[in-house]
Order: structure tokens, then C-alpha cells, then sequence
């Protein structure tokens, strides 16, 4: 009976396909992702990646990039474009990401069918695996206001 712990604490621990599917997901230890969404961008062969980025901890944290698939990271951009290298999330807030707005570029494009697992990187670390929701051109981002804090 004493291994039954451990084998049942890795099982939770591991992901899951099943678990990256349910937003939100804790990435780290206090830092969360509510909502990660992909969009094409018409006549190009970039995606946006939007998302939302809770952080609970009591120290600020860096994202520095979202990876999908062993890629490079994204390039995160302001709403005027420019590059950014980092983006500091203070204690206990919240980054979003939306349209017109803070956003990561990556390289592809993505449908249904090959919905990106993502990697968000904290201090240049990627963190644990959650999987983008597909969104049509025309489709408004979701309200991440839906997901219970």
C-alpha cells in the first residue's frame, strides 16, 4: 500500500491530452493559463496567439515567449508591433491578451485539425504543456471572465 501514493500523485502530475483541453490550467506553482487562443492572420503564414495569463504567486513573473511544438518562441508584441522581450505580470494580476493589443507571434498556421500545444516560457523556462483553441477569422476572442477565478 505505501506505493500506491506516489503512482497516484505522478498520474495527477503528468498531462494529459484530456487535461490540456480544460482551461484554465496551472502551468507553475501559483501562475495559470485561463484562455490560449490561435488566429491566423489573413494572407500570411503567421498565427496570433492570444491568451491570458493569471499569476496568484507573491513575486512577480516574466513571460518572455509562448513555444508551441519544440519551436522557437513566438516574438510577444505591443499593440503598436514593436517587439517586446519580456512582459513583467505583478502579484497577483493578470496579463491579456487580445486584439489590438499584447499578442505573440508565431510562425504557421493552424486549424482544427493541428491545434498547437503550447509551452509558455517564465524567465526563458518553458513551463508545462496546454493546448490553443482554434478561432476562425471572424471569430471574437472568448471572455475570459467565463472561467471561474
Amino acid at each position: 500500500m505505501k506505493f500506491v501514493l506516489p503512482i497516484m500523485i505522478g498520474a495527477l502530475l503528468a498531462p494529459s491530452a484530456a487535461a490540456m483541453n480544460n482551461l484554465p490550467v496551472e502551468i507553475v506553482d501559483g501562475v495559470s493559463v485561463e484562455a490560449a487562443w490561435v488566429r491566423a492572420i489573413p494572407g500570411d503564414t503567421m498565427s496570433e496567439v492570444f491568451l491570458v495569463v493569471n499569476n496568484t504567486t507573491e513575486s512577480p513573473v516574466s513571460v518572455s515567449g509562448v513555444r508551441y511544438a519544440g519551436n522557437n518562441a513566438g516574438m510577444l508584441v505591443s499593440s503598436s508591433g514593436e517587439a517586446l522581450g519580456t512582459i513583467t505580470i505583478p502579484v497577483h494580476a493578470e496579463l491579456y491578451m487580445t486584439e489590438g493589443g499584447v499578442r505573440v507571434l508565431v510562425e504557421g498556421r493552424f486549424d482544427v485539425s493541428n491545434a498547437p500545444i503550447l509551452q509558455l516560457e517564465l524567465s526563458g523556462a518553458p513551463t508545462g504543456p496546454f493546448r490553443a483553441s482554434i478561432l476562425e477569422v471572424d471569430q471574437p476572442l472568448p471572455d475570459h471572465h467565463d472561467y471561474v477565478h
